[in-house]
């Protein structure tokens, strides 16, 4: 019978143990998850900023950081906004050679444009964003 008890506690204390490091391991993968969002988050924003020269960036710049928005599925919506604006802004340009200086540009723009289209085409804007159905996040 004393073995009985033994047994028992000894499972309960194995439980315990077990029961707390997944929890604490949940916890750790959640706040880690919240901490790469919000890099991510800081990031995408960065990037806006270059594309928008906001930080006075040259226009290699602003080109390299068109493409690189469309690492960024969980803002397509918004960044297929902000690029149209901007390629709306660069044909109302009444300055040919400024025109002309921003083709490179407003190139980019219309492949990131293709891009995030074919991918929303493949359903990546079907899929549901933070637990949000698409209804709610557009």
């Amino acid at each position: 019978m004393n073995f009985d008890k033994f047994l028992s506690v000894e499972f309960l204390s194995f439980a315990l143990a077990l029961g707390t490091t997944i929890v604490l391991t949940i916890r750790y993968l959640n706040q880690r998850k919240e901490e790469l969002t919000q890099k991510r988050f800081k990031i995408y924003h960065d990037l806006i900023d270059r594309f928008s020269g906001a930080t006075n960036e040259k226009l290699d710049n602003q080109v390299a950081a068109c493409y690189e928005l469309r690492r960024y599925k969980e803002y397509y919506p918004v960044t297929k906004r902000i690029l149209e604006s901007a390629k709306l802004r660069i044909d109302k340009k009444e300055s040919a050679v400024r025109k002309e200086e921003l083709m490179g540009l407003a190139e980019e723009i219309d492949l990131t444009l293709s891009f995030i289209d074919k991918q929303n085409s493949e359903g990546v804007f079907n899929r549901e964003i933070r637990g949000r159905k698409k209804s709610e996040v557009y």
